[in-house]
């Protein structure tokens, strides 16, 4: 088989500058039970988003060259090498995807298929593009484009250029969580702990919804609460808890609050006086910012101090 492939730059320039990347996602990709954020209508396929359900429904070329990819992106080799392989010009992918070096303990929960086609009209020499959707244990999300170019041949599938660039998507997904102030230091003493070490310390000590519920209305405490984003953002990107404007009754002392931006995985937290349960309350909302853009802040989710309706 004699052919000549595109350069690599070349697939990477369309991943940049070709249209919209629109990644299908099913309702349980953008979860807010209290948020006022837009949601996008979802496109999903009827397939569920696990990867053996829609690894199944794919030619076996195209199941093995994704598994192959996702494997070399997590640094790690498939168990059948024969199968699928190589050309040692395909660099180490983990490289490509920024900060995040470890992605050993995350897994494939969705594939979105963007490109499959045949290259000169050869059924065997193939270029594909996809969205992967990545996630770990404690439910961070992270997203990635990748597009190969690869060769089928009666023995094994050759992929002979692979590219792999980062993609943050529209929306977030925020835990919000409130906990009494003694149960954590000062917030300057947190800045070091990684964003799974803070998340775990956080949650632990963080009121259930019926403890929340029982708030006497009308009665100031010491709280500190917590916003974590586990969709993975852009570098430079903040994440800060507000208040709503019209509070007048003197239900809100900030005393300090901290953001934190770890590889890409924000939180935001607020010490401070509070009071739930009143009538009429206030919101506290979460938005993300950047440092290019002085003064814009995007909207992601808002939570009411009235937890008990």
């Amino acid at each position: 088989m004699n052919m000549r492939l595109s350069a690599l730059p070349v697939i990477v320039s369309f991943l940049l500058f070709s249209s919209p990347l629109s990644v299908c996602l099913s309702s349980a990709d953008v979860t807010s039970a209290d948020t006022t954020a837009t949601k996008k209508p979802s496109t999903a396929p009827a397939h569920e988003p696990a990867m053996p359900a829609l690894l199944g429904q794919v030619r076996l070329d195209l199941s093995a060259v994704l598994q192959a990819l996702f494997y070399r992106l997590q640094g790690r080799e498939m168990h059948a090498p024969e199968v699928v392989a190589f050309d040692p010009s395909v660099s180490d992918l983990r490289r490509d995807v920024e900060t995040e070096i470890d992605l050993s303990g995350f897994v494939l929960q969705r594939i979105s298929i963007r490109r499959d086609e045949e290259v000169g009209n050869d059924p065997l020499h193939r270029r594909i593009e996809a969205v992967y959707k990545i996630a770990d244990s404690i439910g961070r999300q992270m997203f990635t484009v990748i597009a190969a170019d690869y060769i089928i041949s009666e023995k094994a599938v050759l992929i002979r250029q692979a590219a792999v660039i980062p993609y943050y998507p529209d929306g977030a997904d925020i835990r919000f969580l409130i906990l009494p102030a003694n149960k954590l230091p000062a917030l300057k003493f947190l800045k070091g702990l990684s964003f799974e070490e803070l998340l775990s310390l956080v949650a632990e000590n963080a009121l259930s919804r019926k403890e929340l519920e029982r708030l006497k209305p009308g009665q100031p405490g010491r709280f500190k609460l917590a916003a974590f984003n586990m969709r993975k953002a852009e570098p430079g990107k903040s994440l800060n808890i507000y208040t709503s404007k019209d509070d007048v009754s003197g239900s809100i002392r900030i005393k300090d609050s901290l953001s934190l931006n770890k590889n890409g995985w924000t939180a935001a937290l607020v010490d401070g006086e509070f009071m739930f349960n009143t009538a009429p309350g206030f919101w506290f909302y979460v938005g993300m910012s950047d440092a290019k853009e002085s003064g814009k802040i995007r909207l992601l989710e808002r939570f009411h101090s009235r937890i008990k309706q």
